[in-house]
């Protein structure tokens, strides 16, 4: 018998939506743009929050709404890429393949658990979620993918002559903690 103990769940959701990008403000930054945090789209949060939304109550949560706290597009030419990070501001977060090709390079998840990953190692015959060091989840146009906050993550290194754009946000539940246990915080009526 085997358990499968403290497993980090990815989600991955379909979605469509077109970005009126004329006008907008770019920060460049490291390897890749990065429109600035004020970039507004009420249809594409709407979507990227049921995304959310369906995530955390398939994970075990209960039921709640939540609200987009930041969004913001990512925009890499060939080779950009975006370094090893988390987001420590959120409970939750995506990535939105909203322009990309099979060599626009996908997102990287690393292992959470730092004992697995620092303690000597046996060689694997092969790699399996359970023994992984990193995973790699190849990007697909119109494909989001939901992850929570303190997972850390990067994208690939974009192989494409062609500009690679993903949409990026952050997200936290209306409330958190119970009224009972004096932990109870509400982010949003």
């Amino acid at each position: 018998m085997a358990y499968e103990i403290f497993p980090t769940v990815v989600g991955e959701y379909d979605i469509e939506h077109t970005i009126d990008d004329h006008g907008a403000t770019y920060v460049a930054t490291n390897n890749h743009t990065r429109q600035s945090i004020d970039f507004q789209d009420t249809e594409l949060e709407n979507k990227l929050i049921k995304c959310v939304e369906e995530y955390s109550k398939s994970i075990g949560n209960t039921e709640m709404p939540f609200t987009c706290t930041q969004i913001w597009i990512n925009r890499f030419s060939m080779n950009g890429h975006i370094h090893p990070h988390y987001h420590s501001n959120s409970m939750f977060s995506c990535v939105y393949y909203y322009e990309t090709t099979n060599l626009s390079g996908g997102t990287v998840f690393e292992n959470p658990l730092p004992y697995a990953t620092d303690m000597l190692q046996i060689p694997k015959t092969s790699a399996r979620y359970h023994n992984a060091t990193k995973f790699s989840i190849g990007c697909q146009k119109g494909k989001v993918l939901v992850f929570p906050s303190w997972l850390r993550h990067y994208s690939e290194f974009n192989s494409s002559s062609e500009e690679r754009v993903t949409i990026s946000a952050n997200f936290m539940p209306y409330r958190l903690g119970t009224w009972d246990q004096y932990n109870y915080l509400k982010i949003k009526e």
